[in-house]
């Protein structure tokens, strides 16, 4: 029971992140727009756990493994992006220029985060599937 409380809390946090991830993303990716990307955010975590806690047939549980790994990295490396993204937008709002976030900086910011996050992670993934051995002789 312990192991599986571990897992819903570290699957809730998560989307609890996603949610704040979400709201920096559908300001200017227009594929977060809709509301129902939300539940993407929502979802997406649970792929990542399920193998471990849910007796799954193998190949269903390698494609989730898969994909939740990739999600992950995903969620990583947007939450430094968010964190940016907060204190941008504090930045503005204390200095008086909250309206040029609005209008001027909000959506090409996330945009911007949001490209870099997924590039990141092709790289991170390519590099992973494409190891380099190397001799040293000392």
């Amino acid at each position: 029971m312990p192991r599986l409380s571990f897992f819903a809390t570290t699957v809730g946090l998560m989307a609890a992140i996603g949610a704040a991830e979400w709201y920096m993303y559908q300001h200017g990716v227009p594929l977060f727009k809709s509301r129902w990307s939300l539940l993407l955010f929502f979802l997406l975590p649970v792929a990542f756990f399920a193998p471990h806690f849910m007796h799954l047939p193998q190949g269903v549980a390698r494609v989730s493994a898969y994909v939740g790994g990739y999600w992950y990295g995903f969620v990583i490396y947007s939450l430094l992006a968010a964190l940016l993204y907060f204190f941008l937008y504090v930045g503005c709002a204390l200095t008086g220029h909250g309206a040029l976030w609005d209008s001027r900086l909000a959506g090409p910011l996330s945009r911007i985060f949001c490209a870099a996050c997924v590039l990141i992670v092709a790289i991170s993934a390519w590099w992973a599937q494409h190891h380099v051995i190397r001799d040293v002789t000392i």
